[in-house]
């Protein structure tokens, strides 16, 4: 109930049908949802008090059933007392955690995996919203302080709705409070230091444990650029593909790298280089990219 209360308080405290009307958006499009589900076509906005009914017909969301989460996702006391910031969330929230607090309230859509990158993304911007007073997705991602190359994955897809808005914001609490109790990290303060890491030097990678399959690795020059972006994905929580090494090697005004062909594989040569990296040779790769940070005073514990 305290949860509803403090969902609703701007709807309750509008002063004027216009504040109303700007406050009760996300209301007025979770109607238009309810009234398109089977058991809910019953429901018109003539039955609504001519207060209400002015609002709805009135809405930039008329017509839609997309509920407008900026409106929703206002900052949140519990969060902001645990001394989350937007800094401290990566850019994709963690799998397992989105799994079990955000997937189940969502649709995302006909055959999409669950817990996938694009809900993971959705779950970092939404939680964003939260702790930063940010009022759309591209406010969200500069928060975050997400890469150029993640421009294009700042928005979430238009077939992934909520289900259940006070579960899922219910959900992101829980989610930024797992954050808190793992300790926070300062995400933005490392995406910046590795902002210079587009390849591992010859010298550093010359004294790699060895990978698995050792008569694989016949490219060492392509394998220290996969190396700086495995890297910058494990310790910013990111996408291999939005690291300063890959859009260093996928510049337009760059080679191509011969050994890989066409720019169109380079993402399928990175995924069996990663398959050849055993745990030893991973572990070898976070105590670099640990080293690394503390060189450039960014200190903190790998997680």
């Amino acid at each position: 109930m305290a949860a509803l209360l403090q969902v609703v308080s701007p709807v309750l405290r509008a002063s004027s049908e216009t504040e109303f009307r700007d406050a009760a958006s996300w209301l007025i499009s979770a109607a238009y949802r309810r009234r398109e589900a089977r058991n809910f076509r019953v429901f018109d906005p003539i039955f609504l008090p001519p207060f209400t009914r002015r609002a709805f017909m009135t809405s930039q969301h008329r017509g839609t059933s997309k509920v407008f989460l900026g409106k929703f996702l206002h900052p949140e006391p519990q969060l902001a007392r645990l001394g989350l910031t937007a800094a401290h969330i990566p850019c994709y929230a963690d799998r397992d955690d989105v799994l079990e607090q955000v997937t189940p309230h969502l649709t995302p859509g006909r055959g999409a995996e669950l817990g996938n990158w694009p809900q993971r993304r959705f779950a970092a911007l939404c939680l964003a919203m939260m702790v930063s007073g940010a009022r759309t997705w591209d406010e969200a991602a500069e928060e975050l302080g997400l890469p150029p190359l993640a421009a294009s994955r700042r928005k979430p897809p238009r077939n992934l709705l909520v289900t259940d808005l006070l579960a899922f914001r219910e959900g992101l609490i829980m989610l930024g409070s797992r954050l808190v109790e793992r300790g926070l990290v300062d995400y933005r303060a490392r995406r910046a230091a590795l902002t210079d890491l587009a390849e591992m030097p010859a010298g550093d990678w010359a004294g790699r444990p060895s990978a698995t399959r050792q008569h694989r690795e016949r490219h060492p020059d392509r394998s220290r650029v996969f190396a700086a972006a495995w890297i910058w994905s494990e310790l910013t929580g990111g996408r291999y593909d939005e690291s300063p090494a890959w859009a260093a090697l996928t510049d337009p005004n760059a080679p191509v790298v011969t050994s890989m062909g066409s720019r169109r594989h380079y993402s399928k040569f990175y995924s069996s280089w990663q398959h050849d990296q055993g745990p030893a040779r991973r572990d070898w790769f976070r105590s670099w990219g640990a080293r690394y940070l503390e060189a450039r005073n960014c200190p903190g514990a790998l997680r």
